[in-house]
């Protein structure tokens, strides 16, 4: 999946930069919301062994080496910092931009939002898997067992943790590791451990204090994490993609849009399937939300159908 780096025309460049911020847009939203995971949308883009590959080298001896000496063109060619740089900056600008209308969104739509995820995820899990080029008895159990593990994962009830700094740096740090984790949600994790709503609260109120301390954590998951997942797909390729894979299909249980309880209840809501008609008359929400799942698997498959015929052109 990661792709050597070639030169670029000036319009190819630039056409690639917009896509790739525009990816991170995307990346940016889904992070933000609990239960879908900006990993998956990475896999689903074609960038994930990038993005790892990119974020493992700001540990690097080199980068840093070149950083101190202020070979910042070296430092930048590195880290890949072009296709870096954009990304971040599109998620950061999705986070810092559309937390509000997301918070306001997800409380207000969440059967309607948790729809069209669970159809993008869903039938995302189609084309990721095409990236494993052997399905043997060792893929096939690794792809097991990650369904179990995130049908068991996302299945856990929140706790709550004090909004100290410490506690802070450490939400952080998991978030942000799970951020890179496809299927596994860093926003989830955020309610799992009780500060979703209040760190999501210091973004929209910009509180720079916690949002520094988070993001400082966040740095360190996303290092510490990126140099094993890097290990693992330099040894173990399609085993660790299928053991991904299977994340994301386990995950589709947290994001299920019909539950018996609010997203944010203190208990474990129960998926429940939807009533297709109240007094004999069609549910025009359960033929909505069926309509945004079939809308967000659709273009998933179509964006993966444009990218297969751009690949073959280009070939």
């Amino acid at each position: 999946m990661a792709m050597a780096l070639e030169p670029q025309s000036p319009k190819k460049s630039l056409k690639t930069h917009v896509l790739t911020f525009l990816q991170g847009i995307a990346i940016g939203s889904a992070n933000a919301i609990p239960g879908v995971s900006g990993g998956t949308l990475a896999l689903v883009f074609g960038i994930y062994e990038q993005l790892i590959s990119s974020i493992k080298a700001l540990a690097n001896k080199a980068f840093w080496q070149a950083l101190v000496k202020l070979k910042l063109a070296d430092a930048f060619k590195i880290v890949n910092g072009g296709f870096l740089s954009i990304l971040i900056l599109g998620a950061l600008l999705a986070l810092l931009s559309l937390a509000r209308g997301l918070e306001w969104g997800f409380k207000t739509y969440p059967i309607y939002i948790l729809s069209f995820f669970f159809g993008l995820i869903l039938a995302s899990v189609l084309p990721v898997s095409r990236y494993i080029k052997n399905w043997r008895p060792r893929t096939l159990i690794a792809f097991a067992l990650g369904t179990l593990t995130g049908f068991i994962l996302v299945g856990l009830s929140p706790t709550h943790l004090p909004n100290t700094w410490p506690f802070l740096f450490f939400s952080g740090a998991i978030a942000a590791s799970a951020m890179i984790v496809p299927g596994i949600s860093g926003a989830f994790i955020l309610v799992l451990l009780g500060n979703y709503e209040y760190i999501l609260g210091a973004v929209n109120q910009r509180d720079f204090g916690a949002i520094t301390i988070v993001g400082l954590g966040a740095v360190v998951g996303l290092l510490s994490l990126s140099q094993l997942l890097s290990w693992l797909f330099k040894r173990y390729h399609d085993t660790t993609l299928a053991l991904l894979a299977g994340f994301m299909l386990g995950s589709l249980r947290k994001i299920w849009p019909w539950k018996t309880g609010g997203f944010e209840s203190t208990e474990t809501p129960a998926n429940i399937w939807p009533q297709l008609s109240i007094n004999g008359s069609l549910n025009s929400d359960a033929l909505l939300s069926i309509l945004l799942i079939i809308i967000g698997g659709g273009l998933v498959l179509l964006l993966d159908y444009v990218g297969k015929k751009s690949s073959t052109q280009n070939s």
